[in-house]
């Protein structure tokens, strides 16, 4: 899985030819929204993405051409079968559409704590990781309390949740129509001696689907037997049983009668050196210190509304207005001052808009609340 590396694609058809290369659909949507804006066309690549059946993500793209024609003839250009599950091979047993095959091993700091070392040092504290890594992995498979992985295992009880609104319809021959119990027409289609759904669910990961699971209950079987022997706690077994051994101290090493290799030439670049990579505007800075409002959703707390700041919200003048009537008692006294120095006084009502105070002698006028009047009732002002 790759993402745009000049020549990989040909590199790995060349040393494996048969295997199926995918595109790296979080770094690609990042170069979509580069060249197109707009949540609206952002939103049908992911729904593009994952969408099972062919048919499925002929009308998405369809509706993607007619919002934006550019759009839709940049995501046609890729090749199907490297970003989108309706195009991928069944055969891998994997419908992952992000690298976290890879990232995994980022994710404890394997590479990035170590690749600023020399070389030696490097492959020495990857290879240490990798033999605690592989020995807690037995160690977890012997905690198992069943015979499947307890991811499968959570996989398979949501697809039960999903599946109480469906119906079963038996044909004949292990062959069953699946109907939703408000409609009547069909869902899907299920063959379980094949062990196939032309939602294409099932086809891709080997993981029994929800019209699979509904057919399995109308059965009154297990839908674990159901699952491919890939995730049985005996396969997995056999896949970590390899044990990678401890090696002694370099004082033991058989001497060799050969030139000790040298280092290569440093060449000292301008700058500091980078140690994290470039991350996208959408991501989260990796030294943040602070919660960001990326992908959160936050409430104004004058409005009640989600999606708001004191910023953005267009009722903040007019709320605030309000409020500040409140706290006023929502009276002000209005002094005016004729020309025979008389003072006349009116009580009126503050509208519900921005009240500007006025702190002039323009007209003789000044507007100030009922506390004030009573403290400086004859006083200047």
């Amino acid at each position: 899985m790759t993402d745009k590396q000049k020549g990989l694609v040909e590199a790995i058809n060349e040393l494996w030819r048969g295997s199926e290369h995918r595109l790296y659909v979080r770094h690609m949507y990042a170069n979509f929204k580069k060249k197109f804006k707009g949540d609206l066309v952002r939103n049908k690549v992911w729904q593009a993405a994952k969408a099972s059946t062919e048919e499925e993500w002929k009308d998405i793209m369809e509706k993607i051409r007619v919002i934006d024609v550019k759009a839709w003839q940049w995501l046609n250009d890729k090749p199907a079968n490297q970003w989108t599950k309706s195009h991928f091979s069944i055969f891998p047993k994997c419908d992952m559409l992000l690298n976290n095959l890879c990232e995994c091993v980022n994710g404890d700091k394997t590479i990035l704590t170590t690749r600023c070392l020399p070389i030696y040092s490097m492959l020495e504290l990857i290879r240490v990781k990798i033999i605690k890594r592989r020995a807690s992995r037995r160690q977890d498979i012997g905690k198992w309390f069943g015979e499947i992985r307890p991811r499968i295992a959570e996989i398979l009880e949501i697809a039960a949740n999903n599946s109480g609104s469906l119906t079963a319809h038996w044909g004949g021959n292990d062959n069953f129509q699946i109907n939703d119990n408000d409609d009547t027409t069909s869902i899907a289609v299920v063959e379980l001696t094949a062990k196939t759904c032309n939602c294409n669910q099932w086809n891709l990961t080997r993981i029994p689907c929800m019209h699979a699971i509904t057919t399995v209950y109308w059965r009154h079987e297990d839908s674990f037997s159901y699952v491919h022997d890939h995730y049985n706690k005996s396969t997995q077994e056999k896949i970590w049983q390899n044990v990678i051994y401890g090696i002694k101290m370099e004082r033991y090493w058989n001497k060799l009668e050969l030139p000790p290799l040298l280092p290569p030439k440093i060449v000292k670049q301008a700058g500091r050196p980078k140690k994290l990579r470039y991350r996208a505007v959408s991501e989260i800075p990796a030294n943040a210190r602070k919660f960001t409002r990326i992908h959160r959703s936050y409430t104004y707390t004058i409005c009640k509304q989600q999606g708001y700041s004191f910023k953005t919200c267009d009722r903040r003048v007019a709320l605030l207005a309000k409020i500040h009537k409140q706290n006023l008692n929502q009276q002000l006294v209005v002094y005016q001052q004729p020309a025979e120095n008389k003072r006349t006084e009116t009580l009126v009502d503050v509208p519900d808009i921005q009240t500007e105070f006025v702190d002039s002698n323009k007209d003789g006028a000044r507007i100030m609340t009922q506390e004030s009047r009573a403290t400086n009732q004859y006083g200047q002002y």
